[in-house]
């Protein structure tokens, strides 16, 4: 990154696997060159810690604690321990993915959300320099929904309910 050429020995078995960490490389430090990945060392910055500032710094500004609630049980515990430059967008989407099970496909697409504006907010602010892993990560399809609408057997089930006054509107609306 900083115009050095450099050799080191590599624990590689292929060819093709020494390609690929070349290619990693050359990718690495054209970024580098290009400003967008410091050329200094890595934050030692933990995402449970990033995610302990997010809160402190921008919780406030928060519509609900929904994000936060669903961070803390789903992104913590899978992520916490990890440092920012191991958080990758292949971990990301493993985490949603093994979450897969229990959210829907929105509630996946949130925390993705959820997980690049922090990032977003932490380049803001100069904690974290490099790419935003959420962006590559891939968003779920959500399905849409279908309509349900009352059967002619509910219709007059619901107007024999109807005040006297609104049965007529309620009927014209039906």
């Amino acid at each position: 990154g900083a115009g050095k050429g450099r050799q080191r020995r590599t624990h590689c078995a292929t060819k093709l696997e020494a390609r690929g960490l070349l290619t990693a490389l050359e990718r690495k430090s054209e970024y580098q060159r290009l400003g967008v990945e410091s050329i200094d060392a890595p934050t030692r910055l933990a995402f449970g810690e990033l995610l302990d500032w997010y809160w402190e710094n921008f919780g406030a500004e928060l519509r609900s604690d929904g994000d936060r609630q669903s961070a803390e049980k789903h992104l913590r515990p899978a992520l916490g321990q990890l440092t920012l430059p191991e958080i990758t967008a292949a971990r990301i989407d493993e985490v949603l993915s093994a979450l897969a099970d229990s959210l829907a496909p929105k509630s996946l697409n949130n925390l993705r959300g959820f997980v690049r504006t922090v990032f977003v907010k932490a380049a803001q602010r100069g904690i974290w320099s490099g790419l935003n892993p959420a962006i590559a990560v891939p968003r779920r399809k959500v399905p849409r929904r279908v309509a349900s609408y009352l059967k002619p057997a509910e219709v007059t089930l619901m107007l024999r309910e109807v005040a006297d006054c609104w049965r007529p509107m309620f009927a014209c609306a039906v």
